[in-house]
């Protein structure tokens, strides 16, 4: 079989008279199974000083197209090329290992068996009281391995079992001449039967019954295959029982739960270290207790409470919310009422404007899917009716109903729209207005959307934040079954 020719990066970039940053793509491209000039590169990872954790790229030779080849010095017969195997390493040496990169980086910059890289060994051996024949090892190590070859590399049976029953069993196992696959299958059998044991009630009886079934247990293994070995051979330790103490829960959850809730973990919270006032806890409580509003409607109150966690201390306030359409009057928010006809929305919407005259401005508009701007129209008529304006023509642009709106805001409140524009005016200071929309579920999304903005806080429409109620149908509730359906966006249902 012929060798194959494998070409590192810096090679190939020489070869294609390319640079180094355009090779490493190229090969990196090819790797991930796109052609490089109408060709498919043969491309392998291997283990290179420095790169992305110690990996870099080699190209098959015979792979580059036909006029790249021909410059390309057939492989040597010795040594062979072929990928490095993977240096094994201990775990947990991350420092180890970068207290080693720090020390050779100095001498890496310089080539090897040059003068400057000589006297980069010479310093970190007087400064770190290493031996240079130490750090050449581990440049040659890091050269040959990356990372990897800077840590401590494990033992080619880290990983095996070196007893498998016990001590005295193994020897007198070994002695009587019986195979180590037999004693690494009666090792398994073993095992298993103590695990059971540990599982089973016998674990309430404690760790010395559970190793005296445990010899019982070898014994009859033993017995089951045939073997003959003395009575000393059975001894096992506690320290072996005990390795498999962990599965004593399975007992513990079918025949003692208390145990088995015990053990499991909980979070202790200390608080004897906090100042005064360091750290409180709120929390709102729904009391059972019905009063009476002034109205004569029933009314659950709330409670309000902050503890002091430093202290122990408890603050509880009663808290009783107005209901409905009136804490949104009173706080100048936006809320949904919906539901089926014939339950009393519109009756409700009258009670509100009964209770709040000349405050509330109820806009209805029976068209489908109605857009901004004819909302805008409807919306502006009942403004200059709330406000007593005969004036009656409406403008079909947008722009000039937000400063018509604006302007019948303004002479519903007292003042002067320029005045309000520039701010003049307290936002706290003006009377509280809701404008309710009627049948809600005719209006567009977009136009549910861009009545958002006269109840901004910030920059709104409107000379101070109108209160908005939308009272529609099923199909405009906040969530539920019909929520995929509802025309609320996410901005207005975060207000409600």
């Amino acid at each position: 079989m012929a060798d194959i020719r494998w070409l590192s990066t810096s090679e190939f970039a020489q070869t294609a008279t390319i640079s180094l940053q355009a090779a490493r793509r190229a090969l990196r491209d090819s790797l991930r199974g796109r052609q490089w000039r109408e060709r498919h590169l043969n491309v392998r990872h291997v283990l290179v000083a420095g790169g992305r954790s110690g990996l870099g790229y080699e190209v098959e030779a015979a792979s580059l197209p036909r006029e790249l080849t021909l410059g390309v010095a057939p492989a040597s017969p010795s040594p062979q090329s072929g990928p490095i195997t993977e240096r094994s390493t201990a775990r947990g040496q991350n420092e180890i290992v970068l207290k080693r990169l720090a020390l050779i980086t100095p001498a890496l910059q310089h080539p090897a068996q040059s003068r400057l890289r000589s006297e980069a060994v010479g310093r970190a051996s007087f400064e770190a009281l290493k031996s240079p024949r130490t750090l050449y090892r581990w440049i040659s190590q890091y050269e040959a391995h990356g990372l990897r070859g800077l840590a401590r590399a494990t033992g080619c049976k880290a990983a095996e079992r070196r007893v498998c029953v016990s001590r005295q069993f193994d020897q007198e196992f070994r002695a009587a001449g019986y195979s180590d696959d037999l004693l690494a299958k009666i090792a398994v059998v073993y095992d298993k039967s103590v695990k059971g044991l540990w599982m089973s009630r016998a674990e309430q009886a404690g760790v010395t019954e559970i190793q005296r079934l445990a010899e019982f247990l070898l014994l009859e293994i033993c017995e089951t295959h045939g073997l003959t070995l003395p009575a000393s051979a059975f001894h096992v330790s506690r320290r072996s029982v005990e390795r498999f103490a962990h599965y004593r829960v399975v007992n513990q959850r079918k025949n003692d739960r208390k145990a088995y809730d015990d053990a499991k973990p909980r979070i202790r919270r200390d608080w004897t270290g906090l100042a005064p006032m360091e750290r409180v806890v709120a929390d709102v409580k729904h009391l059972d207790v019905i009063v009476k509003r002034e109205d004569g409607s029933p009314a659950w109150p709330k409670i309000v409470a902050f503890m002091d966690a430093g202290t122990g201390r408890v603050f509880a306030h009663p808290v009783l919310l107005e209901r409905g359409m009136q804490a949104t009057h009173e706080r100048r928010r936006i809320s949904v009422f919906s539901g089926p006809p014939g339950i009393g929305k519109t009756t409700a919407i009258d009670e509100f404007v009964r209770r709040r005259p000349g405050e509330v401005a109820v806009v209805k508009v029976a068209r489908r899917n109605a857009r901004e701007v004819l909302v805008l129209q409807h919306t502006l008529e009942a403004m200059r009716r709330l406000a007593g304006s005969s004036f009656d023509h409406a403008p079909s642009s947008l722009w000039d109903l937000r400063n018509d709106l604006f302007g019948a805001i303004c002479l519903w409140a007292g003042v002067e729209p320029l005045p309000a524009r520039r701010g003049e005016y307290e936002a706290p200071a003006f009377p509280r207005l809701t404008i309710v929309f009627d049948e809600a579920q005719n209006l567009s999304r977009d136009a549910i959307d861009g009545l958002r903005y006269w109840n901004d806080a910030d920059r709104c429409y409107a000379p101070f934040p109108l209160a908005l109620v939308f009272v529609g149908n099923n199909e405009f509730s906040l969530s539920g079954a019909t929520a995929s359906e509802s025309v609320i966006s996410a901005a207005v249902a975060d207000r409600a």
